[in-house]
């Protein structure tokens, strides 16, 4: 029997559980129970509901003598609610089946043991305070439920006005010894409305109601994906981001749903800092904490690092985010953590849970994007520029030379028409007259250009009894690009189910999550315009007839075509709306997970968990590029043999399509054993965890590309790679190409890790995190495979001080933390590394050193302290927040080395480089209005700082610092510098820069020069102070949520005439064109140079990367606007619904404000800004 075999009947398992709970539970809501009675016998209830239900009841008559009387009055109740309600305080159990129902006696609870041992029913002995002479309860114990009665764990006891606090456990129960009389117990939990209850006798269960309100200081519990933990017993700094801040933008990327939302995190997808870095979200958690390594935070899914791609989770699915930014938050997860780590929490069923069904649709309609955006030249600019360099002599050259197979643009061939007495002067200028008037801007506007529509379904059920509980979850994710050809389409299934073996103490969970997504870019086949700047056209080209029709784009000119080959060619015209037809790019992605734990409480203090996680993902690209398409026609043709005297054609390159393909899978198996331990003794309270973890990862990757290709029976043609075949065009030899690759992965990690609080007089709290990790990457030293990391915190939760009498403010509690998190850099090897080259021409393997022996390779270091304070602020909390400052040292961070000539290697990258930076995160939260017109808002604040310390390579010239290749010691990882600017030399409009501190226009020697003092340090690409403002008014069922972003203190460079791009056709210039330099006294008005024949691309350099071309990036955001309508039980009591919610969202509305006066979104440097989405969406709760 093989895996597949085994996979196979996993799948029917799962089907067959999942649709025996759905039916289940369906059944027992489809029954309904009319009855109403008072002080009536359980066996003529249970009468009752076998004659109205046709349910058999089995009971023994010893457990029936137990029973209590019954009194409900229930009207078309479903039975599920209807037996929940009649057995809620009996001494009795029930199991539902089919169509039967069993009844047993109920196993006694942590309450029920308290009770019999104190012999009171629940009352504790009752002594007197030596203090206060007030009478005491010695055993206080009660329950926390909601409104069906489902416990709900982890919920806070307070005394209110003291230290004493406790949490319930699974079963929802809690206990407190030596309480007074008179003393408010105030109950709360995340989602649910605070209660309070003053002590006088037996507490029994306190039930919670779920709030409506969208911003409450409610109960926060945090998962770092080892344990979960109150917000008030931590000492790291968190972000929490909750189930409805989740919701509030629609959208099929989880991430994505974090932007402008979450504390210290930022999101810069259109800034590119590299210096070799690898990012795949393009996020940043207190910015930069490395050089040349991945910069990516680290990604938990339920408890473990996620393997695959994030596009893969359904937000639908997911309750909750938690984002660990501090060494104590992050450190438990060691070399993985110096980024930060996102903790998704996936939504779960509940013990004792009626079935619930939710289902969420929305569509989203964009925009299409603004193509005139970019200030670009005009045609008619563009096109005297063409006569400009026409007159000085540019074209002569290619127009003389016999082997030039490039084209000219219709504006230069009538030109050229004119010279050669074809055409009249009034002819030609007629005909550029009527080319100015055209923009190809209109045509990609309307032929590839459209509004971009995304739906989005989703169904969720969850539920649960005594002993098992469930969630299934399917989605459907359909969406077109606002480029035509663009699309995708996604498949969710997650299912997890919770069952308990040995109830309160052994429990085995099970989850499968399965993703398959088809991704369609058919935009073009490798040779179409460039839609950021449409560089590779010129800007009055046509691509269609005044009918729609494709018109040809010249890619060589046509007295070759048309002769070469005496008609044996396939065609070589090149029509781009067409090939968009043509074009079949599609890309597959299948990635499941499956999940098991095995939970078991030992004793009610000490638990262990056992999990396993075995997952595995494919991606496979097939790029089919049929025989009609350009690229392929062109290929054919160039590698064509003509035999003249037979007029025969050999076509080493096959007749056919050519197909590349590209495939990768990974695999990825991770076990995590730990212990987990929590107990107060009196006035000390003690949780633990330790654990071991192992983990492996591997992946394999691998390309190839076939000729002749014949999709409908899968045939291909051999060719030959190694010999050399003359280009038709050029006369060049050249070899066909050979896209043959393979590539292997493989990281295996080994952790043992450890974490301990310790909370006295629930006030003080002291925690300490260890974890020691080993990875197979290292390997050469021992002392470097397994590297510790640690931290500690301290908390002082001041306003719990019996002598705190700051009424105005509430709650004051410190924090302070100090730790090492690591990170992994996979590109570099501890041991000498080739890569194969591929064949070389004399059919031998080619191979190169990819990597130097670095024996003391080791992880890199990240260092954090973290002072925080806690808030809220006058009686009723309408204010609270927190507000943290850190600090980090990035050490032994990879960097570049010289090494000396005699080493074989000119230089290297290993552990060499230093780096450090801090901020602050400030989070405030008010309730403006609390009555029936509420206002809430959110604002919150992060700075980000960093410097690079040590760097043992400096770039050798101030060139080399304009461009950004190297870091700069003493300066921010992406610095901004300049060309100081001199002003434009007054006599003929040159830029001039400074050498030495002197004016001067020596343009290579202002890039050859190694004196800083001739640049200008402007700032940090980065934003350094971020963050967002957010309001929501609600009015009985209306809501209206308003969110702007902002950043600040970062510099970007715009774009601006690059002579050398716009006399070679290989960019479009800019509308600066229009402001340059003419004639003396234009340089007070202007800093665009004159434009000059020949060109100067250093000349081009200075001037681009002078400083009158930085500008700040500042900017205020009109981020999103959600307004919602909701319906509840009480408005729809005729319905089956639950809750109904419509919903409407605005998205990239637009710039508020921003620092530079050119108009630029510096968002969107160099590409258009993100189109204005509308939203539009329904929730059902049924």
């Amino acid at each position: 029997m093989n895996k597949t075999y085994y996979l196979r009947v996993m799948r029917i398992v799962i089907f067959l559980l999942t649709f025996g709970f759905l039916h289940l539970s369906a059944a027992s809501y489809s029954q309904k129970v009319s009855l109403s009675v008072r002080e009536t016998t359980l066996k003529k209830v249970l009468q009752a509901i076998e004659e109205q239900t046709g349910y058999e009841i089995s009971v023994s008559s010893s457990v029936l003598s137990t029973a209590r009387t019954v009194s409900i009055d229930a009207r078309q109740m479903p039975l599920a609610d209807f037996l929940a309600a009649i057995f809620k305080d009996q001494p009795i159990d029930y199991e539902m089946g089919k169509k039967s129902i069993m009844l047993s006696k109920k196993e006694k609870t942590i309450l029920d043991h308290i009770r019999d041992a104190i012999g009171r029913n629940g009352e504790g002995d009752v002594q007197t305070s030596q203090s206060t002479g007030k009478a005491l309860q010695q055993l206080l114990a009660g329950r926390v439920t909601d409104s069906l009665g489902t416990p709900l764990e982890n919920a806070t006891i307070r005394i209110k006005g003291t230290n004493r606090a406790t949490f319930t456990n699974t079963n929802g129960e809690f206990t407190l010894r030596d309480v007074e009389n008179g003393s408010i117990l105030q109950i709360s939990f995340l989602g649910y409305s605070t209660r309070e209850i003053t002590v006088s006798g037996p507490i029994g269960t306190v039930i919670l109601s779920r709030t409506n309100a969208e911003l409450e200081e409610a109960e926060v519990i945090l998962n770092t994906g080892y344990q979960t933990l109150p917000k008030e017993r931590a000492t790291g700094s968190f972000s929490f981001v909750d189930n409805k801040t989740l919701n509030r933008i629609v959208g099929p990327n989880i991430l994505s749903r974090l932007e402008d939302v979450t504390s210290g995190l930022l999101f810069e997808p259109h800034i590119g800092i590299s210096y070799g870095t690898t990012s795949a979200t393009n996020i940043s958690i207190r910015g930069r904490s490395t050089i040349h390594s991945n910069t990516d935070p680290l990604i938990v899914l339920d408890n473990f690092p996620y393997d695959g791609d994030i596009n893969n989770i359904n937000p639908n699915t997911i309750l909750s985010v938690t984002v660990l930014k501090d060494a104590a938050a992050a450190s438990i997860w060691g070399a993985k953590a110096a980024n930060g780590v996102i903790v998704i929490t996936s939504k779960k069923g509940q013990y004792n849970q009626p079935l619930n069904v939710a289902f969420n649709t929305n569509i989203k309609i964009g925009n299409k994007p603004n193509l005139f955006y970019s200030p670009i030249l005009s045609s008619s600019d563009y096109i005297d520029i063409e006569k400009y360099l026409f007159d000085n002599g540019n074209y002569d050259y290619q127009i003389g030379d016999m082997y030039n197979i490039y084209p000219f643009t219709p504006a230069v061939n009538a030109m050229i028409d004119n010279r050669n007495g074809l055409i009249t002067t009034e002819q030609l200028q007629e005909k550029l007259n009527v080319l100015k008037t055209q923009d190809v801007r209109n045509d990609i506007s309307k032929y590839v250009y459209q509004q971009s529509v995304a739906q989005q379904y989703s169904l969720n059920i969850s539920g649960g009894n005594n002993t098992d509980n469930y969630f299934l979850s399917g989605g459907y994710d359909k969406g077109f690009s606002n480029v035509k050809g663009l699309s995708n389409d996604r498949i969710t299934l997650n299912f997890n189910n919770t069952y308990s073996i040995i109830k309160g103490k052994l429990e085995f969970q099970a989850g499968f999550n399965f993703t398959k997504t088809k991704l369609k870019n058919n935009i073009g086949d490798g040779t179409s315009p460039a839609f950021s700047n449409m560089g590779t056209i010129y800007p009055y080209a046509q691509l269609a007839d005044a009918n729609g029709n494709a018109l040809a784009i010249p890619r060589y000119i046509s007295p070759l075509i048309d002769t070469i080959g005496h008609g044996q060619l396939l065609d070589w015209s090149y029509k781009f709306l067409d090939e968009q037809k043509y074009a079949n790019n599609v890309t597959r992605n299948t990635d499941y997970k499956l999940n098991f734990s095995l939970n078991c409480n030992i004793t009610r203090h000490i638990k262990t968990n056992l999990n396993y996680q075995y997952s595995k993902g494919d991606m496979v690209n097939d790029n089919l590029h049929s025989l009609d398409s350009y690229y392929t026609r062109d290929y054919i043709n160039q590698f064509s043999i003509i035999d003249n005297s037979s007029n025969t054609v050999t076509r080493p390159v096959p007749l056919g399509a050519i197909l590349d393909k590209s495939s990768s899978l990974y695999t990825g198996q991770h076990g995590r054993f730990q212990i987990n331990y929590d107990q107060e003794f009196g006035e000390h309270q003690v949780t633990a965890i330790a654990g071991a973890e192992i983990n492996d990862v591997s992946t394999n990757g691998q390309t190839g590309r076939f000729y002749g290709y014949d999709e409908k029976h899968s045939a291909i043609t051999p060719v030959d790679y190694i010999s050399n075949f003359t280009n038709i065009l050029s006369g060049y030899g050249m070899q066909i190409q050979n896209n043959d690759n393979l590539t292997i992965y493989s990281d295996r990690f080994v952790s043992y890790f450890g974490n301990l609080a310790y909370t006295y007089l629930g006030r003080y709290t002291l925690s300490l995190s260890g974890r020691k990790d080993g990875a197979n990457i290292f390997g050469v030293n021992a002392n470097q495979k397994i590297k510790p990391f640690w931290s500690m915190g301290l908390a002082w939760n001041v306003s719990q001080e019996p002598h705190y009498s700051l009424s105005w403010l509430p709650l004051l509690k410190l924090r302070t933390t100090y730790g090492y998190n690591g990170n992994v850099n996979r590109g570099i090897s501890a041991l000498l590394t080739t890569a194969l080259n591929g064949v070389n021409l004399y059919n031998q393997l080619e191979s190169y050193i990819a990597n130097a022996p670095n024996p003391d390779l080791r992880w890199e270091t990240s260092k954090q302290l973290n002072i925080g304070i806690d808030f809220s602020i006058l009686k009723s909390n309408r204010i609270f927040g927190s507000i943290d400052y850190y600090h980090k040292n990035g050490i032994n961070l990879i960097g570049d080395a010289i090494l000396p000539p005699t080493s074989g290697f000119t230089s290297f990258r290993g552990n060499t480089a230093d780096m450090r930076g801090e901020g602050i995160d400030l989070i405030l939260n008010g309730k403006i209005l609390d009555k029936q017109f509420k206002w809430l808002t959110t604002l919150q604040y992060s700075t980000a700082t960093n410097i690079v310390t040590n760097y043992k390579v400096s770039p050798p010239t101030n060139g080399y610092i304009i461009q950004g290749n190297l870091p700069v010691v003493g300066y921010p990882v992406g610095a901004v510098f300049a060309y100081k600017w001199a002003g434009l030399d007054p006599e003929n409009g040159d830029p001039q820069g400074y050498v030495d501190g002197k004016i001067s226009k020596d343009y290579a020697l202002m890039q050859a020069s190694t004196n800083k003092e001739d640049l200008v340090y402007k700032g940090s690409q980065l934003p350094t102070a971020f963050g967002n403002f957010m309001n929501t008014f609600t009015f009985k069922q209306l809501s209206l949520s308003v969110n702007i972003s902002y950043k600040f203190g970062y510099y970007f460079g715009r774009p601006s005439i690059s002579y050398g791009g716009v006399f070679s056709g290989s960019t479009l210039g800019s509308a600066d064109y229009e402001k340059r330099w003419q004639k003396p006294g234009d340089e007070k008005f202007t800093n665009v140079p004159s434009m000059i024949y020949p060109y100067d691309s250093s000349r081009d350099h200075i001037y681009s990367h002078s400083e009158v071309l930085i500008d700040k990036g500042d900017q205020i955001r009109l981020k999103d606007i959600r307004l919602s309508y909701d319906l509840t039980k009480i408005q729809m009591h005729r319905f089956p619904f639950s809750h109904v919610q419509f919903y409407a969202v605005a998205e990239n509305i637009g710039l508020i404000w921003r620092a530079n006066h050119d108009h630029f979104d510096p968002d969107n440097i160099n590409t258009f800004p993100i189109p204005l989405a509308i939203s539009a969406g329904l929730n059902l709760n049924f």
